[in-house]
């Protein structure tokens, strides 16, 4: 498909380069510009595609239960210092 493009933005093209009407010459212009900026964005698009691999691939299962566990730890003690904050008035931090 982006191929297809390409060749309808140099089919534009020639049409743009080669009338006589001032109208025919912009609208075939700005077709085959529009048309080769979306053939480019296909093919790489495409080449991106071709090249990434599915992100569930990525850890394996004993891995990511080792993540789980550390975040609900991670969770657990966050619930268990919340609201612990230190009084300034107790003595901490620089005195006047």
């Amino acid at each position: 498909m982006p191929w297809i493009l390409l060749l309808l933005a140099l089919l534009c093209l020639a049409v743009g380069l080669t009338t006589t009407s001032i109208a025919l010459a912009w609208i075939g212009l700005l077709a085959a510009l529009v048309l080769i900026v979306v053939g480019v964005l296909m093919l790489a698009d495409r080449r991106i595609a071709a090249r990434s691999r599915d992100a569930s691939t990525m850890f394996d299962a004993d891995a990511l239960q080792r993540f789980r566990a550390q975040a609900q730890a991670a969770r657990n003690g966050d619930r268990d210092g919340a609201g612990a904050r230190p009084d300034p008035s107790a003595g901490e931090g620089p005195q006047p």
